[in-house]
């Protein structure tokens, strides 16, 4: 009798052991959405929309839906359909990490979502917080007329509007730009522009974001400094220095390339003089169209500066340009290694007194895209 009841205690034992281990089975959970933007492929910044990822199945106005966005949960994923709508099934219940594609964002992007089991999920609805896709931003700033100087760096406005057609009107990323061209391009309208793209960009609750801004300068320039439109040369608060520039750029939640056609404007980004290291920091990435000690000179050939002329067609010619590996994609880096080449072979001569060469300072995003075919 005792061997029975030992037994049939350790049978007891060993089926409550035995349930411990066995999982509750929880239905999984189905996500919907819609995934809007605003009607054309780029905008004005004073019109500015953000890609939304919305609840709604109606656009709010000025929106349409973006067909073809690719939505991914674990390994399984859904279309957007022609009305924006995308539906995906059999989700584990928990927190999960959507992920939205499209060629328009630069980069894919990710949120947590809470996936609650046999029920249908919101992607956007507001408990779960609006997702918004990252977006680029694009500042051309073109300034060929100072204020009491005889000679005006020539070409430098049609370039800066070439710049502006081809870099950013041209670019398959989804992008608002705006440019300043001479007398709009003083030192107070490019520290309100900024300002105003600062505002407009937007974080997640976590304090991060996909959004990223790409400037574009032409002008007048020297060590650590670039010339706004009212520089009359009178002191350094005419300026722009780079300790000032980072101080504007600074509050911009996401990444920045600054793209400087100027002289010794590698200067902006070796961290000497007014601040140390002021654009040398991660969230910075400069391509600069001369060293230190070098000055860019207008080519009556190529009727624009030899950086610029070479920034435009690295990204116009779709295959001899900056996309060497032929991903549709142009980075930074690709983009200053084109340069840095092109320059190189057009000033052959190393001795003579108008050569010079691009610099790069890379950051966290030296390998992010910046022009998209």
């Amino acid at each position: 009798m005792k061997n029975l009841r030992r037994l049939s205690i350790l049978l007891t034992v060993f089926v409550l052991l035995a349930g411990c281990s066995v999982g509750v089975y929880r239905p999984p959970g189905h996500l919907v959405g819609y995934v809007y933007i605003p009607g054309g492929t780029y905008v004005k910044l004073a019109e500015l929309e953000e890609i939304l990822f919305s609840a709604d199945r109606e656009p709010p106005e000025g929106y349409i839906p973006l067909f073809g966005a690719e939505v991914r949960v674990g390994g399984r994923y859904g279309v957007t359909d022609g009305s924006g709508r995308f539906e995906i099934w059999n989700i584990s219940p928990g927190w999960r990490t959507v992920t939205v594609s499209h060629s328009y964002l630069r980069s894919p992007i990710r949120r947590a979502v809470l996936i609650e089991s046999d029920k249908t999920t919101w992607l956007g609805r507001y408990e779960e917080g609006p997702l918004f896709g990252g977006v680029g931003y694009f500042l051309v700033i073109g300034i060929g007329k100072y204020p009491g100087q005889s000679e005006d760096p020539p070409g430098v406005v049609q370039t800066a509007e070439m710049v502006y057609e081809e870099l950013f009107k041209k670019n398959g990323l989804y992008a608002f730009g705006a440019k300043l061209i001479n007398t709009q391009a003083t030192k107070a309208k490019i520290k309100r522009q900024i300002e105003e793209i600062v505002d407009l960009a937007l974080v997640d609750p976590n304090g991060n974001s996909d959004d990223y801004l790409v400037i574009y300068f032409a002008g007048k320039s020297g060590q650590d400094y670039l010339s706004p439109s009212d520089d009359d040369l009178s002191g350094w608060h005419k300026a722009i220095t780079d300790a000032e520039l980072e101080s504007w750029l600074r509050p911009f939640p996401g990444s920045v390339t600054l793209i400087i056609d100027g002289t010794e404007s590698a200067t902006m980004a070796d961290g000497r003089i007014f601040k140390p290291y002021a654009l040398r920091k991660p969230k910075y990435t400069v391509i600069s169209a001369a060293r230190k000690g070098e000055e860019v000179f207008y080519e009556p050939p190529l009727e624009s500066s030899v950086f610029s002329h070479f920034l435009v067609k690295g990204i116009t010619d779709r295959w001899y340009g900056a996309d060497w590996n032929g991903d549709g994609d142009i980075t930074a880096r690709e983009l200053y290694d084109y340069l840095y080449a092109e320059m190189r072979k057009y000033f052959r001569n190393w001795n003579d007194p108008d050569s010079h060469m691009p610099a790069f300072h890379s950051g966290d995003y030296g390998n992010a895209t910046v022009f998209r075919y």
